[in-house]
């Protein structure tokens, strides 16, 4: 069951800022007038050097915010200027706007690093906002938590009114009456705006991403990119001599035990095309004549791969249900921590046989593995 924004911890409010600095008090305002409302425990601003000097001027020193949060008695909310960030090019030099392919691949690439490591924080949830900013800065924060986003994680937007949308002087609804005349030369009450706060539904899609670009940094569009290759037809490339294999162009690490395992696997696909049926749990005695054949046959691949044997002088123990099962478990998870759940499903051992007697292949056409160095599968027919 999904939980309350109340149940955690750190709750931490994210906007994407241009010249409007009144969008950040009309979100908090909209996040207050939801039925389960909780007030963000921090606010984080990501705006251009211009953008930061109007939101000082506009929002901090003319004690707007102040009497904002005096006003609604706002108290357990972090956000002063030191939160409020300017997006800098690879000089280091403080952008002034985002008005170039060059200057919005940079806030790309800042704005997910951005949340990629706020949704990295446990017992949190991110909250970003879609209104302000250029065009472009928006959707790179909603594609950001699109990759990033957790279940809890939220992405929104707010809508003012009429009248009263993108004025100077209005920064929320007021208590009590207070006037104000907009850029129409209409004199409003500040006391009659609506805000409404909109949830809005996005793909969730972390899930996709594999483990080392979850943790590690990449640029915007690399991150597309290797989610992007998830859409891309499965291509298995074994190297015999290196005790490598590569899918979807990734190297993939493997202990050579496993990586033994997965290419018996392979093989069996390319020889049979049919599921590799495991030993009868009940067969354990190795005089036993289908152990037996099943057990020569296994050695001697594992001599053709490694003529010491040195990891394999024990494999007729380990050729047996409950170690070859272990060992299938224990590749599923290496490539799915590896390459990510989308990824990963099209390299899965998986077993189709019943629950009593397991049988284990690669959904994989023959064509889309590819084994180097198979000189050193001497006897072996391909």
């Amino acid at each position: 069951m999904k939980k309350d924004s109340s149940e955690y911890n750190s709750r931490k409010l994210l906007m994407i800022l241009g010249v409007s600095p009144q969008i950040i008090t009309e979100t908090i305002y909209g996040l207050m007038s939801l039925d389960n409302f909780h007030i963000p425990t921090q606010v984080d601003v990501i705006t251009t050097k211009t953008g930061k000097a109007i939101i000082n001027k506009l929002l901090f020193d003319s004690g707007k915010y102040k009497d904002f949060l005096v006003e609604y008695n706002i108290t357990n909310i972090t956000f002063s200027k030191d939160n409020v960030v300017v997006l800098k090019d690879i000089d280091g030099q403080e952008l002034s706007d985002i008005n170039s392919e060059k200057t919005s691949l940079q806030a790309a690439d800042q704005i997910s690093h951005r949340v990629q490591n706020l949704t990295k924080e446990p017992n949190s949830q991110v909250i970003v906002s879609l209104a302000g900013g250029r065009k472009t800065m928006g959707f790179y924060a909603g594609y950001a938590l699109s990759l990033f986003g957790r279940p809890q994680d939220r992405l929104t937007h707010v809508l003012v009114s009429p009248g009263y949308d993108g004025e100077v002087d209005f920064f929320y609804p007021s208590k009590k009456d207070e006037f104000f005349e907009n850029k129409q030369g209409n004199k409003l009450n500040k006391h009659n705006a609506s805000v409404e706060f909109i949830d809005v539904p996005f793909v969730r899609l972390r899930k996709e991403i594999p483990k080392d670009a979850l943790t590690n940094q990449h640029s915007f569009s690399e991150t597309v990119s290797i989610l992007d290759s998830a859409l891309q037809p499965a291509n298995l490339i074994i190297n015999l001599a290196t005790k490598e294999i590569t899918c979807h162009g990734k190297l993939v690490n493997l202990t050579e035990t496993l990586f033994f395992d997965f290419v018996w696997l392979a093989y069996h696909q390319i020889k049979e095309n049919e599921p590799f049926p495991l030993p009868n749990k009940d067969l354990l005695s190795n005089n036993d004549p289908e152990l037996q054949k099943l057990n020569t046959s296994f050695i001697s691949f594992s001599e053709c791969i490694d003529n010491n044997c040195s990891i394999f002088d024990r494999v007729k123990i380990r050729m047996n249900y409950t170690n070859l099962n272990k060992s299938y478990s224990k590749i599923k998870n290496k490539l799915k921590e590896q390459l990510g759940e989308a990824i990963s499903e099209k390299y899965l051992p998986v077993n189709t046989g019943p629950r009593n007697n397991p049988c284990y292949q690669l959904q994989l056409d023959k064509s889309q593995i590819t084994i180097k160095n198979s000189r050193l599968l001497a006897g072996f027919e391909f």
